[in-house]
């Protein structure tokens, strides 16, 4: 294989690479969001059984929510999933 096969080869492997990494973040955090989802669902639902004060669950639904948030500006906007990475100390984003 001459030099800019081979580099040709290597360039469309690093993309799927990248591609693949990219759905992964994006299904890790569908999977986030979801669970959050069902999560505040059955919290909110075991408050309207037993009728009592529903602040509670905003005790639990406005951290993870921020948490979920946080997650999504990772996701959506710099393509990362920064639980999975870490700065460099050069500002660059490497797996950890």
């Amino acid at each position: 294989m001459t030099s800019t096969a081979h580099h040709q080869v290597e360039e469309r492997l690093e993309l799927e690479a990248g591609r693949r990494r990219r759905w992964k973040i994006r299904e890790d955090f569908a999977w986030h969001f979801g669970t959050y989802l069902i999560m505040v669902g059955f919290f909110l639902t075991i408050a309207l059984i037993v009728g009592g004060d529903m602040g509670w669950v905003l005790w639990i639904a406005a951290p993870w929510g921020l948490a979920v948030a946080f997650h999504a500006m990772a996701t959506i906007i710099t393509g990362t999933d920064l639980v999975h990475h870490h700065h460099d100390g050069a500002g660059h984003l490497s797996d950890s």
